[in-house]
Formats: C-alpha cells, sequence, structure tokens
C-alpha cells in the first residue's frame, strides 16, 4: 500500500487540509484521465491514410497497377495519390527524400539510398527485346541503335547488364538512345531505333504498339538461367508465349525464353506502419489478383528484397497469430495486474482528496478475503490430489506474513468496526489449524 503511506505522512496531511491544493490537485487528475481515455478512444476509430504512390511511365503496367491500387484501396481507408515518374531510378530516389510514399520499381538498381524499406515482391517482369525483322538473333544487334530506356528508369540498367553479359559494349558494339515511350510513340516509322528494350507484364501495351502499328518483332534471349545464377534479380521462368502480339505473321512464333526481372514495392521508412499493412491487405486481395491478371504470391513478399522489410510488412505478416499466445496472455496479465494497481491506489487518492481519514476498515476486509483466498486456494490443492509438504509449509508462512502486518498496522489505526479484527484473527487461527491437520495427514501418508 504504497500510495497509502505515502498520503498518510505528516506532509502530506498538511496539504490535505488546504482546500485549494485538493482542487489543483482534481483538476489535474481528471486532465489527465480525459487525456488518456481520449488516446485509447481515437486508437479505436478506424483510421484514413493518404499516400503518394507511383508506377513510372504513365504507359507502363506498373502504372496499371497503381491505377488498379487506387481504385480498391479507397473502401480498406486509404486514399491513393499517382504521381508517374520516369522510371525506377527517380521513382526510388524520391521515396528515398520524402517526395514520394510508395512506388513499384525493379530490382536490380545499383544504389541502395537511404530511408527506403522494402513493402512486397511482385511476379516478375518480362524484359522485351523488340526488333526490326532484320534482327534474328543478339549477335545481330551489332552496329545497330539500341532504345535502352530514360536514364532516370531502371530498364536502361538492366539492359545493359543483358548486353555486356552478350560481350555487346555501349559506343563499341552499338549506338544507345535514351527515348522515353511517349516519344517513340510519337517518332515517325523510319526514325525509330533498330532495337527498343520494354520491361513490363506480358502483353505489353508498348511492346503490342511496336509490333502491330510498326513491324517489329520480339528477339529471344537464349541464356536466363546463367544470367539469373548472375545476377540476384533476375526472376524466374520468365518466357513469352507464342501468338501474343500477333497472329498472322505469329509473333513471337513459338514460346521464347526471356530474362524476368523481380518487381518490387517500397516506401519511405516515414511512412505509417499501419497504412503499409493496410495497403497490402489490398495488394493481395482477390480483387487486385483478379484485375492486374498476375499470381500474385504472399509466400514471395520478401523475395529479392533489397531494402530493409517494412515494419507495416512485418505487421501484415503477423496477423494471423492466434490472440492468445504466450505473449499476449503475458502482456494480459500484466495490463489487468496494472489495472487492478490503479484502481486501487485511486481508490485511495479520491479519499484524500475528499479530505477524509483513509478507510482503514475497508483495508482490514481485504486481509480478511485474502485469507479466504488461501483457504480456497488449499481446497484446490485438495480436488487435485497434489497436497505437498512444501506447499502447505508455504501456506502457513503466508498467513504468519499476513497476520504479522495486520497486527503491525492495527497498532496506528482505530477501526470503525472493532469486530473487523477479531474476525481476522480467528480466520487466520482457523485455516492454521487446517493447514497443521494436512500436513500431519501428508506425513503420514
Amino acid at each position: 500500500m504504497e500510495a497509502e503511506q505515502l498520503l498518510s505522512s505528516e506532509a502530506m496531511s498538511k496539504f490535505q487540509r488546504k482546500a485549494w491544493f485538493r482542487k489543483t490537485v482534481a483538476v489535474v487528475l481528471i486532465v489527465l484521465i480525459l487525456g488518456l481515455t481520449g488516446y485509447f478512444v481515437y486508437g479505436l476509430i478506424p483510421k484514413q491514410y493518404t499516400l503518394t504512390i507511383t508506377g513510372g511511365d504513365i504507359l507502363g503496367n506498373r502504372h496499371l497497377i497503381a491505377k488498379v491500387l487506387k481504385d480498391e484501396a479507397a473502401s480498406y481507408g486509404v486514399n491513393l495519390i499517382i504521381q508517374p515518374t520516369e522510371g525506377s531510378v527517380e521513382a526510388t530516389r524520391n521515396v528515398s527524400e520524402g517526395k514520394l510514399d510508395i512506388a513499384l520499381v525493379q530490382s536490380g538498381l545499383e544504389d541502395k539510398l537511404p530511408n527506403v524499406e522494402h513493402v512486397a515482391t511482385l511476379p516478375a517482369e518480362v524484359t522485351h527485346f523488340l526488333v526490326k525483322p532484320d534482327i534474328r538473333e543478339i549477335e545481330d544487334l551489332k552496329g545497330k541503335v539500341i532504345n535502352t530506356g530514360s536514364k532516370s528508369d531502371g530498364t536502361r540498367l538492366t539492359t545493359k547488364q543483358v548486353l555486356d553479359f552478350s560481350n555487346l559494349e555501349a559506343g563499341v558494339d552499338y549506338i544507345e538512345t535514351n527515348y522515353s515511350f511517349e516519344q517513340l510513340v510519337k517518332m515517325k516509322a523510319d526514325k525509330l531505333p533498330d532495337a527498343i528494350v520494354n520491361i513490363s507484364y506480358s502483353p505489353s501495351f508498348v511492346a503490342d504498339y511496336l509490333v502491330k502499328e510498326r513491324g517489329y518483332t520480339v528477339l529471344e534471349l537464349p541464356f536466363p538461367p546463367s544470367l539469373a545464377l548472375r545476377y540476384g534479380w533476375v526472376g524466374d521462368g520468365a518466357k513469352i508465349l507464342a501468338y501474343t502480339y500477333n497472329t498472322i505473321p505469329p509473333v513471337p512464333a513459338t514460346d521464347i525464353a526471356a530474362v524476368g526481372v523481380n518487381l518490387q514495392m517500397i516506401a519511405n521508412s516515414n511512412v505509417q506502419p499501419e497504412a503499409v499493412s493496410k495497403l497490402l491487405e489490398v495488394l493481395y486481395s482477390p480483387t487486385v489478383v483478379n484485375r492486374i491478371n498476375q499470381k500474385v504470391d504472399e509466400s514471395n513478399i520478401t523475395t529479392a528484397a533489397s531494402y530493409p522489410i517494412s515494419k507495416g510488412t512485418v505487421a501484415y505478416l503477423k496477423r494471423n497469430e492466434s490472440f492468445f499466445s504466450q505473449e499476449t496472455m503475458e502482456q494480459l496479465k500484466n495490463l489487468l495486474g496494472l489495472l487492478f494497481t490503479l484502481g486501487s491506489s485511486s481508490l485511495i487518492v479520491l479519499k484524500w482528496l475528499k479530505g477524509g481519514r483513509l478507510d482503514d476498515d475497508l483495508e482490514f476486509k481485504e486481509y480478511i478475503a485474502l485469507v479466504s483466498a488461501i483457504e480456497k486456494e488449499i481446497g484446490a490443492l485438495e480436488q487435485q490430489g497434489g497436497l505437498e509438504a512444501e506447499q502447505l509449509m508455504q501456506l502457513a508462512y503466508r498467513l504468519t506474513a499476513l497476520k504479522s502486518e495486520a497486527l503491525e498496522k492495527y497498532n496506528r489505526i482505530k477501526l470503525k468496526d472493532p469486530a473487523l479484527m477479531d474476525t481476522f484473527l480467528s480466520s487466520v487461527a482457523d485455516t492454521r489449524h487446517y493447514v497443521s491437520l494436512l500436513m500431519e495427514r501428508v506425513r503420514t501418508a
């Protein structure tokens, strides 16, 4: 009873006699209680989150995914604002600087920037080498003009690694251009590069346009398995199915191997974990999976993660853990203990604020209740058949300690109901006698 000892001290008794002081303390306590109540009530109210997101170029499939997420996220309390960027490099830089909250970017970017976290891994995109009809194999790219994408786009980094792997050096074996998709669409057919690289899910909007409107075909890359051993960003089993982009003539004529590039969702490290967790609920919902027509598998959520895992991702993965885990039960027990302690202390403080003496009778009633609790504990042990001499000795010691504490306090207080002390002593004596009988029985057994 630390609260009682503090409030019963001589110094606090002097303050207790001053009405203005008691009123001041009461007002402060009321403000604190209202503040805590408001805090916990606020925690129960469903939250609304607003996040900025980019899917890169507006002609790319990532932009389409961002639009699908925006449509579906509204019902989850997440408002997404789409901000197009030129590519993955620019998008990652904007996330790092806090200009964007979320971005869909390809893996394999060279620089690892601060304040960026990995949220999820989506199915691998496919690297499309779109070429003019006279280019039939990768060696034919020598001496040609190859558009590797904007310098702010990760497509350029991937393309250079693929071409380097094929012993094709920029400026020596081929000429590099860096037109955006929007610029390519507006360009005259005779001015278009010999080869254009596009990383996208299949079918790709850009590939579809270049094949049907500009006569391009799709070049097979014969070495994805070996490339996967060299680079961690390469997705497994990527291919482009026959007739994907045209039927007559067929483009491609047969299923062809392609380089897959893992697609990641990243977030700024300051984005609320709750918002990230909600966005993942949207991403893995059946509606989004059906609309983007990709197998978004939750089991691959951290595959090829190149940044620290987001706290929101960790929270999402733990969402199905049992509420009644050992850790949760321990926290609940501690919470109940805290509430009981706060409740007991609050009653004593309230009595003190009212200017009256603390209720000594109530405390002695609690002593009697503790003796009763020990009796119930003895009864439970008897029913379980688990009586042991050591347990009985501990119960006897608890009774002795309780009696000593009560007697010591009795010399300093004045009970309104003197019979409480007699009742308490009688209860202790009866219980001790019963414990002695049980100990004798255990020894005999």
